[in-house]
């Protein structure tokens, strides 16, 4: 007979297998999902983690590149950079007990299981720091505990030291961290642009930033050569941020930039601004510092190549005054009776007359639409050399005229006027010349006087550089060649002839057009001994823009632009130059191209020529010395420029038919 209680067994049996069973299958799910999970981890998503894992881990610091060096024609350093290093205290491995253990059991001769039964903890997570500061402080010339209160006082774990330390300093420290394995003592390197010539060429070269990246000049316009590409070094940093030690941390060592070469002349360069700073000559010799002057400029350009041998500005280049504009290619202005090498050249050329050929210049007083011409030096006729000497705007109108506009336009924009020269200087303007078919009745004999255009003292040096270089126009420009920081060539920069502008036969009777303003005209003043000069004086009003749309603006006498361009000797030009100065704060009866900048133009060329290895001819004396008359041949700005004839109570002329750029 069963049991009365057996179903009662059974059924918790039953229950009890049941349990089991769900939780048997809740430990399957859930293991199941962990190996899922660990499946997907070690194996699907591997890659991604261990990328996240190593950006949290890994770091990268930066090893800049050398930024490459600038040099002179001859191979003088003139920009470079310089690896400085900073002392680096790691304060997390000074306290290492580790390292402290380390440090005591040699220090001590004993076994390194010894330290903890003999030694403090504070002791032994001090003992490194101790014998840092123990071999450090001599070296720093400073005692242990000036230099624990460095070490100890900022609470950052990182501490700079010394920073921007150069060789000779870093050399000493590194042997002794090296030699003496001194753990947490560690070097960084920056790298930071010198200028070897202090406040030399700084408007050529410009500068860099914090980030030595160029900003203005070479240093800019060729930054993607000079610039490097940085490397960098892996460590290895704790959740804390402590950077570990590791032998395995990799990296990318550093490429330095190229170098490059200018085809400046460093010694032409240093003339040029010592003698728009000079001040130790009289009043009356023009030093551009005593005269006021609101900005000068001074080129000196080889012909036949267009390499740019010196260029200076006034203000000269300061930083820190923010005056780094280079007033030689970013500023314009009207040229005034310089500019009239256009129409002599062209109509040279077009074979239309010859030096010698008369021209009727009138009287001395010609009007033409609403403007009336009138020269300084009355004459009925005049020879072309006459018509360059005397600066006769009326004989520049006869030969703009006989040219045509179209032909005339073509002349001047083949000297390079109305266009950026494509010179390897930073904030280049292109001038303003408008085109023929804008030209007005008066736009003929405005431009053929050097006004209703502006243009940069480049591109008229530029345009007297062709005349010497017997009509090839060739580009501007400051570099010469570019190379490996080692020495090995990478590019070498061949002069670029542009264009034929004129024959050779014509800027040869071009010259000696210039050379008439020298020996009989207004450029007497730049002659100089050894070497005959030949050139262009320009003296021209400044426009004043008017206010509003209806007011086109005036010209202002009382303010003026003074140049002269030329070069030397005449006959086989080997130095061409140009010097214009803004605004000379003088008697007005002064104020002129051959009183102001022709002897400026003298006095560089005078040492610029020799320091060139142009030997002069001691039986050439100057025709006229500017020294007995300071005013002597001193011309009048570039003519009366008026619609109407002026009268005396009038006070500045005005341009009717002028276009405001």
């Amino acid at each position: 007979m069963p049991r009365p209680n057996a179903p009662v067994t059974t059924s918790i049996d039953h229950q009890l297998r049941r349990r089991a069973l769900v939780l048997a299958t809740g430990f399957v799910c859930i293991f199941s999902g962990l190996s899922f999970r660990l499946f997907r981890l070690q194996v699907v998503e591997r890659d991604r983690y261990r990328e996240e894992a190593s950006r949290l881990r890994l770091h990268q610091i930066a090893m800049p590149a050398r930024r490459g060096a600038i040099t002179d024609r001859n191979g003088e350093v003139v920009a470079c950079d310089q690896l400085f290093h900073s002392l680096i205290i790691d304060k997390y491995h000074l306290h290492d007990p580790n390292l402290g253990r380390r440090t005591l059991a040699e220090e001590q001769g004993i076994p390194l299981g010894q330290v903890p039964i003999l030694f403090s903890e504070n002791k032994i997570r001090n003992a490194n720091l101790e014998r840092a500061l123990r071999l450090l402080a001599p070296a720093l010339k400073k005692s242990t505990e000036e230099l624990r209160a460095l070490i100890e006082g900022p609470e950052k774990m990182e501490i700079e030291l010394l920073k921007d330390m150069a060789d000779a300093d870093y050399q000493p420290l590194k042997e002794l961290v090296d030699r003496e394995r001194i753990a947490g003592v560690n070097f960084r390197e920056t790298m930071r642009r010198l200028y070897p010539v202090p406040n030399r060429l700084g408007h050529v070269l410009g500068f860099v930033d914090a980030e030595n990246k160029g900003v203005e000049g070479v240093e800019k316009s060729m930054n993607s050569t000079l610039a490097g590409v940085d490397g960098f070094r892996e460590i290895e940093r704790d959740r804390k941020g402590r950077e570990l030690k590791s032998e395995e941390n990799s990296g990318q060592d550093p490429k330095d930039g190229s170098c490059v070469q200018l085809t400046i002349h460093l010694a032409l360069q240093q003339i040029v601004e010592e003698e728009l700073s000079r001040t130790d000559i009289p009043s009356e010799f023009a030093p551009i510092p005593s005269l006021g002057v609101k900005k000068a400029s001074v080129i000196i350009m080889e012909p036949g190549t267009g390499a740019i041998l010196a260029l200076a500005n006034w203000p000269p280049f300061d930083l820190e005054k923010k005056q780094t504009r280079n007033h030689a290619v970013a500023d314009t202005y009207e040229p005034g009776s310089t500019f009239k090498l256009n129409a002599i050249a062209g109509a040279l050329d077009a074979g239309l007359v010859t030096p010698r050929t008369l021209v009727n210049t009138h009287g001395g007083e010609l009007k033409v639409g609403t403007t009336l011409l009138r020269d300084d030096h009355p004459a009925d006729c005049l020879e072309v050399m006459g018509i360059a000497a005397h600066s006769s705007n009326i004989g520049a109108y006869k030969l703009a005229a006989q040219l045509g506009r179209d032909r005339f336009n073509g002349y001047v924009r083949a000297f390079g006027f109305g266009e950026k020269t494509g010179v390897e200087l930073t904030a280049e303007s292109p001038g303003y010349l408008r085109q023929p078919e804008k030209w007005t009745i008066d736009s003929m004999p405005h431009l053929a006087m050097g006004y209703e255009v502006t243009i940069t003292p480049l591109q008229l040096c530029s345009a007297v550089a062709t005349i010497a270089g017997d009509g090839t126009r060739c580009r501007p420009h400051v570099v010469s060649a570019i190379t490996t920081p080692d020495g090995r060539m990478v590019e070498k920069r061949e002069p670029e002839k542009i264009s034929q502008v004129v024959s050779s036969e014509a800027a040869k009777m071009a010259r000696r057009c210039l050379r008439e303003v020298v020996i009989k005209g207004t450029g007497a003043s730049a002659d100089l001994a050894g070497y005959p000069v030949a050139g262009k004086t320009g003296t021209a009003w400044k426009f004043i823009p008017g206010e509003t749309k209806k007011d086109k603006g005036r010209y202002d006498v009382t303010k003026r632009n003074v140049s002269f361009a030329g070069f030397a000797p005449y006959e086989n030009p080997a130095l061409v130059c140009l010097v214009i100065v803004d605004d000379p704060e003088t008697a007005k009866a002064a104020e002129f191209g051959a009183t102001i900048a022709a002897p400026v133009f003298r006095r560089v060329m005078e040492r610029a020529l020799p320091a060139w290895g142009v030997a002069p001819d001691a039986s050439y004396l100057p025709v006229k010395s500017s020294r007995e008359s300071p005013l002597a041949g001193a011309a009048k700005p570039a003519a009366t420029i008026s619609p109407v004839p002026p009268q005396k109570s009038r006070p500045a002329p005005t341009l009717r038919a002028r276009l405001n750029p």
